[in-house]
């Protein structure tokens, strides 16, 4: 397992250091988290978008946590554009799925298994994925990335 055991930030530097700012303020107010956490938020997404980027062939989907993340970062369009345009030369789209009776196989802790089995570190606090946040989170049950390569 390639889980991470001591405080690392994998990911902090694929953005500029002005947006991690903002989006880490953003994720403290907007999820009322410590600063240390939307700090780790912050970088499970940068880290799930670009494990989407690396691998468009297949469904991922973030953990209740991560999808904190990805809300947020969203927000900012231009520089979310401009980051997926830069890790991957596609916009990753968030697709939540709205029928809470039907799962794909994009789900959290297959994502989870995926990392795991291709050595990807990751950091376990922003990848908890409980049975009981599948029922509070649309997202976890099927949210995925649908990559769209946009021309150059």
């Amino acid at each position: 397992m390639q889980a991470l055991l001591a405080k690392q930030l994998l990911h902090k530097q694929l953005i500029p250091e002005s947006l991690w700012q903002r989006l880490v303020t953003r994720v403290t107010k907007d999820a009322s988290v410590t600063q240390e956490e939307a700090e780790d938020i912050v970088d499970g997404v940068i880290g799930f978008l670009k494990l989407s980027a690396d691998h468009p062939g297949n469904a991922f989907a973030p953990s209740r946590k991560v999808d904190i993340g990805w809300h947020v970062f969203l927000m900012y369009t231009r520089e979310y554009a401009d980051f997926c345009q830069q890790i991957g030369r596609r916009f990753i789209h968030h697709r939540p799925n709205d029928d809470s009776n039907q799962h794909n196989n994009g789900n959290a802790r297959q994502t989870i298994a995926f990392m795991q089995l291709n050595g990807i570190p990751y950091n376990p606090k922003t990848w908890i994925v409980k049975e009981t946040e599948k029922a509070d989170c649309d997202c976890e049950n099927g949210c995925d990335i649908d990559c769209v390569t946009v021309p150059s």
